[in-house]
């Protein structure tokens, strides 16, 4: 008789979201659990590739999923392509940065592990939208390439799709402080990366939150943060026990590498 691998991934995944979901009631029932790179960073067990439309229908269509961070940049004609690395290298059929390609160049693209197309934003269909989620879109790279400085404009054009649509909650991700300032002007929800809590400023009238990972910031600081009327976001949560600490820390959320994941822990 084979072994059912699936199955027992899934059964894993039952028992992890009850052990961790039991103390996350007790310990912070407010944490929302959205996916990071829509289906997972680092995922080896994974079935999507990360910020590709695929993985984006795919958690969509959970009615349960109550988010997803994803990760998009600028190319040369300005449009927004779905990708998280800096580099094309290594991963696709591409070279450079997309910051200094065209989208005619990037539009031929593939994934060298699927030969999936890689996807411009706006291309993204949202008819299998489940349910009410957040979506904070990272916007990379901002400045990499010096002849490409994207306006507030330019980014609600790009996202307009998310940003109407009525199911979608949609916050910023912006390092660069000038383009987070113009869509903050705009009335939009801005966060930031922070690599160390000391990073973070409280006083900031641009941001609103700050993601960090997990190891980097204590249970007492992220009160801190938020008793200073700020919020934080924990990633980097790769086990049960990453998972269960982030957890009892009170964040305003934490990302998770599996959506099934996901969805069980948003359950409990």
């Amino acid at each position: 008789m084979g072994i059912d691998f699936k199955n027992i991934l899934f059964t894993g995944l039952l028992l992890t979201a009850g052990v961790v979901g039991c103390k996350k009631q007790s310990d912070s029932e407010n944490t929302k659990v959205y996916t990071h790179a829509i289906t997972g960073l680092f995922n080896p067990g994974g079935y999507f590739i990360d910020n590709t439309v695929e993985g984006l229908n795919y958690a969509m269509s959970f009615e349960g999923l109550q988010g997803i961070e994803m990760d998009v940049q600028f190319s040369a004609d300005s449009s927004l392509w779905m990708f998280h690395d800096l580099e094309l290298d290594g991963k696709t059929t591409g070279s450079g940065t997309i910051c200094q390609r065209s989208d005619e160049f990037m539009s031929g693209l593939r994934y060298l592990e699927s030969n999936e197309s890689l996807t411009k934003l706006v291309d993204v269909d949202l008819s299998k939208v489940q349910g009410v989620k957040d979506v904070f879109i990272d916007v990379k790279y901002v400045g990499a390439c010096s002849n490409i400085v994207p306006s507030a404009n330019k980014l609600e054009q790009e996202c307009v799709q998310f940003l109407d649509h009525p199911s979608l909650s949609v916050t910023f991700i912006i390092n660069n402080s000038e383009l987070a300032q113009e869509m903050k002007q705009l009335g939009y929800s801005i966060w930031s990366d922070a690599d160390e809590p000391g990073d973070i400023d409280l006083n900031s009238t641009i941001y609103d939150g700050w993601f960090l990972r997990n190891k980097t910031i204590s249970e007492e600081q992220i009160v801190e943060v938020q008793n200073g009327g700020k919020s934080v976001i924990l990633y980097e949560n790769y086990s049960p026990g990453a998972i269960h600490e982030a957890l009892s820390k009170g964040p305003e959320a934490i990302l998770v590498e599996d959506v099934k994941e996901a969805v069980l822990l948003s359950a409990e």
